[in-house]
């Protein structure tokens, strides 16, 4: 680990970035995943945008409260699947909720 501290982990993580494709990664390129108020608050505070996922201990309200923003009114859940999707999966009987915030 590079540091204890997630807000301290962004920089590093643009840097190498950076270096591996030859481009600048900053707040406006730099985009965060999270799933708890820690990850919201990393984002905001080291330099990049969150997108804030519903689906682990913490639920959408309390990643609200840590700053994420709604971004999705339907639920999405990952497909097991290698390949990329250009369409998020979607399961009716999910309460889980993406999020996102754009600082």
């Amino acid at each position: 680990m590079d540091h204890e501290e997630r807000p301290e982990l962004v920089r590093p993580a643009q840097e190498r970035a950076a270096r591996k494709y030859g481009q600048a990664f900053t707040a406006g390129n730099t985009v965060l995943i999270g799933d708890t108020p820690n990850d919201v608050l990393a984002g905001h505070l080291g330099g990049a945008r969150v997108i804030a996922v519903a689906t682990g201990t913490y639920d959408a309200a309390a990643l609200r409260e840590a700053g994420a923003e709604p971004s999705s009114p339907t639920s999405a859940t990952p497909r097991p699947s290698s390949a990329p999707s250009s369409r998020p999966h979607t399961d009716e009987h999910s309460d889980k909720r993406p999020l996102g915030s754009v600082k």
